[in-house]
């Protein structure tokens, strides 16, 4: 009796002890965070009283973005391959192809490519009337290749192909160049075209060829008929020596047909 007595004491002597140790081990344990917190208040307010009660920032974060990579090439552009301009060209021999000589040029340059420039630019050329543009040519090569009336006029307005003049050259014995009116004696300027080898420098080669005509003011005298297939009429056009002139032409001839409207 005595002995189980002495043992439920042992018991309850331990759980009382193990108790008492969880107590004070958690006392313990606020006590500490007690300590951290007031601790870490009062470094808290040590660090605003010297910033001046604000929180001094912190540099930003630099996160990569898809923008990097534009960054990257306006800072450091990656070199360009210039290529070298190409040499001017300089005009060392300059054939007119004449009326006979049409079937040689197309044989010459048979399969070829052709590129073609208007006259609708600001420039000497583009903006002088294509008459003094005639008489200047006729002053320096003589007739034009090609002429309306000197083919078959009716076959060439029913392909759509109404012209005053051409004239047909070959330049530095390899480079073909036409030039040819835009609207008969109506208009300024003068249209070319050359092989697409040569498309590019187009405006340069008839520049090449025309302004030391321009810079000379030499004109000669010619005649041209051109048909304007919108009234149905003929017309005599031409400078005298001392004037030009553009009469309306009544009635027709075996070279002035009357001839169908251009197709649209």
């Amino acid at each position: 009796m005595a002995c189980r007595r002495s043992t439920r004491l042992l018991l309850i002597a331990l759980v009382t002890g193990a108790t008492l140790s969880d107590v004070g081990l958690s006392y313990s344990q606020s006590v500490v965070d007690i300590y951290q917190r007031q601790y870490y208040r009062q470094q808290a307010l040590s660090l605003i009283r010297q910033s001046g009660e604000r929180a001094v920032p912190r540099p930003a974060a630099l996160l990569p973005t898809s923008a990097d990579s534009l960054l990257r090439a306006v800072t450091r552009p990656e070199p360009v391959s210039v290529q070298p301009e190409a040499p001017a060209i300089v005009l060392r021999h300059v054939q007119r192809i004449p009326k006979l000589g049409r079937v040689v040029f197309e044989r010459q340059f048979e399969g070829e490519d052709w590129v073609f420039l208007g006259s609708g630019r600001i420039s000497p050329v583009d903006t002088m009337m294509t008459r003094e543009l005639r008489a200047r040519l006729q002053a320096q090569f003589g007739k034009p290749t090609r002429v309306m009336v000197d083919d078959d006029a009716a076959a060439l307005a029913a392909d759509g192909d109404i012209f005053q003049f051409e004239y047909w050259f070959i330049l530095n014995q390899e480079i073909p160049l036409v030039l040819t009116d835009v609207n008969g004696p109506f208009e300024r300027g003068i249209a070319a075209s050359t092989s697409s080898r040569f498309g590019d420098r187009l405006l340069e080669i008839r520049d090449l060829l025309l302004m030391p005509l321009l810079d000379s003011n030499r004109k000669a005298s010619f005649v041209d008929y051109y048909y304007d297939d919108e009234i149905v009429q003929w017309y005599l056009t031409g400078f005298d020596g001392e004037a030009f002139f553009l009469r309306p032409v009544s009635g027709v001839g075996l070279s002035r047909p009357v001839l169908p409207p251009r197709p649209q």
